[in-house]
């Protein structure tokens, strides 16, 4: 009788246990999932913050160099100005675009065919109608941009979300592009190609002192942000030819592609990259391509067209039709 006493009293013990066993792990699993949404919520937080100083600071380097005294006379005559940088997170991508002048509450931006970003400015008032596209490989089909449109600034910000498995595992330095031409000469293309690599390195230094800042949150193989590319476009009307600068530092000017179709300049940059990925025997590849697309004010012989390529410059110059 005693021992099926002791028996029935280490059962209902064991079954103690278990329960408070049962309970502490539902308690830790709660506050893991916590402690997971706070930190999910804190990088939310901060990750906003940092782009928000970044697209200030994109805004900012273009405002000053338009307002600098080389600035003011070469945007005299200016018919269509535009800007843009293009950066790449672990999960998505995030584009802006600088078009002073415009309202950007009339600019459309549509993204189609699962792989093209398009970005489109009506003509208003002198500045004749733009359009940009941006061709990525590893969006979500289904993905719709978010865009943010800043009035005071003529900034637009556009992030787009990689598809789900697209997450590269850490940040590549970007490789320069090959010289091509001769040196830029002119003292204002050299002051806007300089810019735009200060502004570059500016803001990829802004996202490593935040991640110094953040030491309780991921570091950059987890985040990153990093430059994929950077363009600008400036149309002039020039001794009885319209003139197009595209500065591209990023690209090999050699490779750019400049035609005319129906009134409309349309210039292509395209590029292809690729890496292996350690301990997976697997090579990774992404294609990208950016055109511009610039109505021109008036007809123009096309078959005088005239082309330069310097580093990371392409100046069209394309006569008026008699």
């Amino acid at each position: 009788m005693k021992t099926s006493i002791i028996v029935m009293n280490v059962v209902r013990m064991s079954h103690v246990v278990v329960a408070v066993w049962l309970l502490l792990v539902g308690v830790l699993q709660v506050a893991v999932a916590d402690e997971t949404e706070d930190r999910r919520l804190r990088i939310a937080e901060k990750s906003r913050d940092l782009h928000d100083r970044m697209t200030r600071r994109f805004h900012e380097q273009w405002h000053e160099l338009r307002e600098s005294v080389a600035g003011k006379a070469a945007a005299v005559d200016s018919l269509a100005i535009a800007s843009v940088d293009l950066r790449e997170r672990h999960d998505g991508y995030t584009l802006r675009a600088h078009m002073p002048g415009r309202d950007v509450g009339k600019v459309e931006v549509v993204f189609e065919e699962g792989k093209t970003l398009r970005i489109t400015a009506p003509a208003e008032g002198k500045l004749a109608s733009y359009e940009q596209k941006i061709v990525l490989e590893g969006i979500a089909p289904d993905a719709k941009p978010l865009v943010r449109r800043r009035a005071e600034t003529h900034v637009i910000v556009v992030d787009l979300p990689k598809a789900a498995g697209v997450v590269e595992s850490s940040p590549k330095e970007a490789s320069a592009p090959p010289s091509s031409g001769g040196r830029v000469g002119e003292p204002w293309d050299r002051l806007v190609l300089g810019r735009m690599e200060q502004m570059r390195r500016e803001m990829d230094r802004m996202c490593e002192q935040a991640f110094e800042e953040w030491d309780d949150l991921p570091g950059p193989s987890e985040f990153f942000d990093r430059a994929r590319f950077g363009a600008a476009v400036d149309l002039k009307e020039e001794a009885g030819s319209y003139v197009v600068r595209a500065y591209l530092p990023e690209r090999n000017a050699e490779n750019a592609k400049v035609m005319v179709e129906n009134g409309r300049l349309r210039i292509v940059a395209a590029s292809e990259d690729s890496s292996e990925r350690n301990g997976e025997g697997q090579v990774w590849r992404r294609k990208s391509e950016f055109v511009q697309i610039i109505d021109l004010p008036g007809p123009v012989d096309a078959a005088q067209l005239k082309i330069e390529r310097k580093e990371g410059l392409v100046i069209v110059t394309l006569p008026k039709a008699k």
